[in-house]
């Protein structure tokens, strides 16, 4: 079976697709599921202000949907999904791949913040272009069979 990963932002990309392309005759006649869900929040001020008034917000209008959210580091997660399926999540990482590590990621117009764009390709390595504190531009590689000391 192929399997695929794919930034968190890919994947929202994709899911909010296909949720805006609902309608139809067979619209209201797929699965439906509730239950408490789990965001989280980078660890600067204006999102954790902005992120505990959405969920104080949601948790009101919503007794069977709670919401809780966690303040980690804003940087790229991964999601594990098969591609025949991509709105079933089979895993997905407990931490950020990609978080704010360097001067340039810490510091900025919205400090400690990276923003992961959609991997890419290149003869035999994986690039993830992000921005850095809303001020700069990185890239982080991958070359295809390394592995890292440390990383489980």
């Amino acid at each position: 079976m192929n399997r695929t990963f794919l930034t968190a932002s890919a994947v929202l990309r994709v899911l909010g697709l296909t949720t805006a392309c609902g309608g139809g005759s067979d619209a209201g006649e797929g699965t439906s599921s509730t239950g408490p869900i789990k965001v989280w929040l980078s660890n600067n001020p204006e999102e954790i202000a902005w992120g505990e008034a959405m969920v104080k917000e949601w948790n009101a209008e919503h007794s069977d949907q709670k919401i809780t959210a966690q303040e980690i580091p804003a940087g790229g997660g991964q999601l594990l999904f098969d591609p025949k399926r991509p709105t079933e999540i089979l895993a997905r990482m407990n931490y950020p791949w990609l978080e704010p590590s360097t001067f340039e990621d810490q510091h900025g117009l919205v400090s400690n913040v990276t923003f992961v764009g959609g991997p890419v390709h290149l003869e035999g390595t994986w690039f993830a272009h992000y921005g850095q504190s809303d001020s700069t531009l990185g890239a982080a590689t991958y070359k295809v069979g390394a592995t890292y000391p440390g990383l489980v």
